[in-house]
C-alpha cells in the first residue's frame, strides 16, 4: 500500500463511524487471538 493509498484509507475511516466500529471489532478479535496464542507458547508454560 502506497503512502497516498494509506492517507485515503485513513480519511475514509475518519469519515465513516460504521467502518470505525468494524475496524475496532477486527482489531479486538486479532488481539484476542494473539493473546490466546501467546498463552500457549512454550515460554509461558
Amino acid at each position: 500500500m502506497s503512502e497516498e493509498q494509506l492517507k485515503v484509507f485513513i480519511a475514509k475511516v475518519q469519515e465513516d463511524s460504521s467502518l470505525q466500529q468494524q475496524l475496532k471489532a477486527e482489531v479486538l478479535t486479532l488481539l484476542l487471538l494473539l493473546r490466546l496464542l501467546g498463552s500457549r507458547s512454550p515460554k509461558n508454560v
